[in-house]
């Protein structure tokens, strides 16, 4: 116990020192605005240098920042105008000045930075059905075979860099995703009343690349917007569940085959989607739906026949295939910025 104390003491010391310093720095801003409003320019700097070393909060850095860009303003000094205004912009990102309310000389400084975010990064997450397309198939009894959709997850680190110009209503938005892929297939009515059950699962490594364009904005607190682009996809473990059943018979025993050799490793997909973007605090909470049509089939015509224990024991063949993809996802991106002074 005598250990601690002394411990506990020295903190509760130093939370009094810097609520006191707090308290002390707050009047500082205080008498500087009097300062200010009476003229006295020149007393400015050395008045607030101390507290903004140590002891303002950040919001009163901001406050201080700007009465010294004020102040260097009508000082006829740009160059440390310019100066309080960069540590004001680094202090808040996301400051804007009130045209209302402050002096016009101070509006015009503040646009001469780059105040925007120069990107965004975050996470997003959700579930995504997979539809096979059929484009060619065969079989080996006299049953049918059908593909039914699956539901998968996905999971992807987004990224968002806003265009200017011309182009300010479009963002490119690249992400790198992890894609759980599953769908069922079934063969029937071959013989003796043989039903075959498989069930495929695929994991991608996909990179998309979209372009997105806002249609409707509330200012930039919220935005609905459409995109387009393609992505590239590379296949990573493909598994093959599969179940035999025949009236009057048991089972063929249920089994897992891994079938990464029969499945093409490379694909592109073409997007489309549509979302939404909320603004919370310094980002936006993105919902978003998405559309993948890829271009490529999943295996070729030789690879049909290339697991013959899933002929003999199941009376199953592989289709060629396209997959189609339709996934819901959840995220949230941060806005990062960068500010400077811009140049003609």
């Amino acid at each position: 116990m005598r250990k601690v104390l002394p411990f506990f003491l020295v903190a509760i010391f130093c939370h009094q020192f810097s609520a006191r310093a707090q308290s002390t720095c707050a009047q500082t801003l205080r008498l500087a605005q009097s300062v200010y409003e009476q003229g006295r320019l020149q007393e400015l700097p050395s008045l607030l240098e101390s507290c903004l070393r140590t002891g303002f909060t950040d919001q009163e850095k901001v406050n201080a920042h700007k009465l010294l860009a004020l102040t260097y303003i009508y000082l006829e000094e740009p160059a440390k105008a310019d100066e309080q205004m960069l540590f004001l912009l680094q202090t808040n990102n996301e400051f804007r000045p009130n045209d209302a309310v402050d002096p016009a000389e101070f509006v015009a400084l503040y646009n001469t930075f780059r105040t925007w975010p120069v990107y965004r990064l975050g996470l997003k997450a959700g579930t995504i059905i997979t539809q096979p397309s059929v484009i060619s198939a065969d079989y080996v009894n006299s049953g049918s075979t059908e593909y039914k959709y699956g539901f998968g997850f996905t999971v992807a680190v987004a990224g968002e860099i806003p265009l200017k110009g011309l182009l300010k209503k479009f963002v490119l938005n690249p992400e790198l995703s992890f894609q759980n892929r599953t769908f069922n297939g079934s063969n029937s009515k071959g013989d003796t009343v043989r039903t075959t059950s498989t069930t495929e699962t695929q994991n991608w490594i996909s990179v998309p690349i979209s372009l997105q364009h806002d249609v409707f904005s509330k200012g930039e607190t919220f935005k609905v917007f459409a995109a387009a682009g393609v992505a590239p996809e590379f296949l990573m473990t493909v598994n093959k569940k599969m179940l035999s059943e025949r009236t009057g018979f048991s089972p063929v025993e249920e089994r897992q085959l891994s079938v990464d050799d029969a499945r093409n490793k490379f694909n592109v997909g073409l997007l489309a989607s549509a979302g939404i973007k909320k603004k919370i605090s310094k980002g936006y909470l993105i919902i978003e739906l998405r559309y993948q049509y890829n271009i490529l089939p999943s295996l070729d015509s030789e690879d049909v026949y290339a697991h013959p224990e899933s002929i003999i024991d199941y009376k199953s063949v592989d289709g060629v295939y396209r997959l189609n993809t339709l996934s819901f996802s959840v995220g949230y991106v941060l806005n990062r910025y960068n500010p400077k002074k811009l140049t003609r």
